[in-house]
């Protein structure tokens, strides 16, 4: 019997976007009826979907990964509203480096302060920056720097925006700060609701992924709790604590400390789109995923939000990823999809992900009765 189903799959990092998984879902499922849609929660690919959203107009722009090697990047620009529309996936995302160039030391969201100054060239009134899929945990000191302030260490010598040493800064100069931060209202889209600091924030729960050690989380945090109090202490206000701070390496701090931010819900700026919705009201099943499904995947990403809206529909909801890392079963969920091996290395799984998605896709719906 036909079945509706509406996809809603997350990029699976390093392996394809969340448009290829689209394009593979329609591919895989027949004799059935599919809505697909390109989805992220503030991570990769959030530029892209919501200027189509929003029916605005992508540009190029010239920014610097990571690492700093020159990158050109995607600026949303939504004429009729005044907004542009950028995401930290870019200027500092893990996607753009290589897995043995992870170094919370060496690598810098400078990428990200470039790209919003080019979002303010354009003269809009609102910026909303997706913040997600960063490899980057230098609580926007880079990007601080690209605005322009300037850091001096304990030695008095200017630091560099590739050299992240947060322990040492001593003195910050605020003088060359970019003043047009102080005319924009910045909509932070927040995959996690993480605060900056301490068991919950970014080095703790993120550190690892972006190759930091965890011998060194103690003092790694204990640098950033030194760097966010000088800039909090200069700002007027504590937002250590506020839910969203620590997302994108402490990139959500770093703004909400300069300029009028509001942070809000990634997975909600796209599920709530009326399309989305419509599709997800006549939805016999759901479809969702990204690459791991962890205990991050539940505060605040895409899955959790998908789960919820399945939840007030009574409809069920199948995720799929490449690796399941959970060890209850969630409520609202009727099926997981594992498409890789157990028996490949990371390297295999990650290039025949796609290849493998539309394998697994296909044998789990081609097959199924109506929920």
């Amino acid at each position: 019997m036909r079945v509706k189903v509406v996809s809603l799959i997350d990029s699976f990092k390093h392996s394809f976007p969340s448009q290829q998984g689209c394009e593979i879902v329609k591919r895989a499922i027949s004799g059935h009826d599919v809505s697909a849609f390109c989805v992220a929660d503030g991570g990769e690919g959030t530029t892209q979907i919501l200027t189509e959203l929003y029916q605005g107009d992508m540009r190029e722009v010239l920014i610097v990964d990571p690492c700093g090697r020159p990158l050109r990047s995607p600026l949303g620009y939504v004429k009729e509203k005044n907004v542009a529309i950028l995401e930290s996936a870019e200027g500092a995302g893990i996607q753009k480096v290589r897995r043995d160039e992870l170094n919370p030391y060496t690598l810098s969201s400078y990428g990200v302060g470039l790209h919003l100054k080019e979002a303010l060239n354009l003269g809009v009134d609102t910026i909303i920056l997706g913040l997600g899929g960063s490899a980057t945990l230098d609580c926007g000191y880079g990007m601080l720097m690209a605005l322009g302030l300037r850091f001096i260490d304990t030695n008095g010598n200017y630091m560099t925006h590739f050299d992240v040493r947060l322990g040492d800064v001593k003195t910050i100069e605020w003088d060359q700060l970019d003043p047009r931060l102080n005319t924009i209202h910045m909509i932070l889209a927040s995959d996690v609701t993480n605060p900056l600091l301490k068991e919950k924030g970014s080095v703790y729960v993120f550190g690892k992924q972006k190759g930091l050690d965890p011998q060194h989380f103690e003092s790694y945090d204990l640098d950033m709790a030194h760097f966010a109090k000088m800039i909090s202490d200069h700002a007027g206000v504590d937002g250590a604590h506020t839910p969203g701070a620590g997302a994108a390496g402490g990139i959500g701090f770093a703004l909400a400390s300069i300029c009028d931010c509001e942070f809000v819900s990634g997975v909600d700026l796209i599920l709530n789109d009326p399309m989305i919705q419509q599709a997800l009201d006549g939805a016999d099943v759901v479809l969702t995923g990204e690459g791991c499904i962890d205990a991050q995947s539940l505060d605040g990403k895409l899955i959790s939000g998908v789960i919820r809206e399945c939840q007030k529909r009574s409809v069920g909801c199948v995720l799929v990823c490449g690796h399941y890392d959970l060890d209850t079963s969630l409520d609202g969920v009727k099926d997981v999809i594992v498409i890789s091996d157990p028996d490949l290395s990371l390297d295999e799984a990650l290039d025949q992900g796609p290849e493998n998605l539309e394998l697994a896709i296909s044998k789990y719906f081609n097959t199924m009765k109506k929920v």
